[in-house]
């Protein structure tokens, strides 16, 4: 479909993926507590954000497959979470970030050890330009 056409009656804006990187924050079972080295981490976003105010950041936390399916949708989240409240203590407005839990989707591996499952708790960054 040509660029600025969309379908009828439907609003839609294309953004523009700067960077999207996915970051392994040591999230112990069952937290979304940041540590200071994923804080660390951060400053990296905050830093680029800053500079440039037409950046947005999504950030999509994930979970392992260990407990209900919808305790992990809502731990997931609070992971999404966790890092965008950082961002805001740190001066990044709350518009130009996104929280998304995404639970059990999309696993790396087969969750079938505890390092696997460690793997799983994560999340992903996404900085982005609204076009």
């Amino acid at each position: 479909m040509p660029r600025g056409t969309g379908w009828p009656g439907v609003i839609s804006q294309e953004i523009e993926v700067v960077k999207t990187r996915q970051i392994r924050f040591h999230f112990e079972f069952n937290s979304a507590d940041l540590d200071e080295e994923s804080e660390a981490l951060l400053e990296e976003f905050r830093f680029a954000l800053t500079l440039d105010p037409d950046l947005h950041l999504k950030v999509e936390g994930f979970t392992d497959n260990l407990g209900h399916e919808h305790f992990n949708q809502r731990l997931s989240l609070k992971r999404a979470n966790s890092v965008c409240d950082f961002l805001k203590r740190s001066g990044v407005e709350s518009e130009r970030l996104q929280a998304i839990g995404r639970g059990e989707e999309e696993p790396l591996n087969e969750n079938a050890t505890e390092a696997e499952r460690a793997l799983n708790r994560r999340v992903v960054l996404t900085l982005y330009r609204k076009q």
